[in-house]
């Protein structure tokens, strides 16, 4: 976590419930003006698994994953992690410091860039 030059990116898949505290770290290491910033300003996060086969932005009967969440059939459909999913989604989303894109690809992929150097 102290390279010797920023990272252009850092990817993010670990478990969802510790998503905003790793997104916490990086920006906060991340700051203009740091000696040992992690990122550089400009550079990607990309987050693993933001949509959860669409069930973090639909959960209902509509969405044919559903029964999954239903019947506990995969462990990444558990409301906990969908929940903490939609906090993180609404974090990033309103966050001033980045821009945020979601490829909405089976489970989901959110990419972050640092928009604005703050201090």
């Amino acid at each position: 976590m102290k390279p010797q030059e920023p990272c252009d990116v850092v990817f993010l898949d670990s478990q969802k419930s510790t998503y905003r505290q790793w997104l916490a770290i990086i920006l906060g290491r991340s700051r203009s003006g740091a000696k040992d910033r992690l990122l550089r300003a400009g550079g990607l996060i990309i987050a693993d698994s933001t949509l959860r086969s669409g069930l973090v932005a639909d959960d209902s009967n509509a969405n044919p994953h559903s029964s999954a969440l239903l019947n506990n059939l995969y462990e990444y459909a558990r409301y906990t992690d969908l929940q903490e999913l939609r906090e993180f989604n609404a974090l990033v989303n309103g966050t001033r410091r980045l821009g945020a894109l979601v490829v909405p690809l089976f489970d989901g992929l959110t990419n972050h860039s640092e928009t604005h150097r703050l201090g």
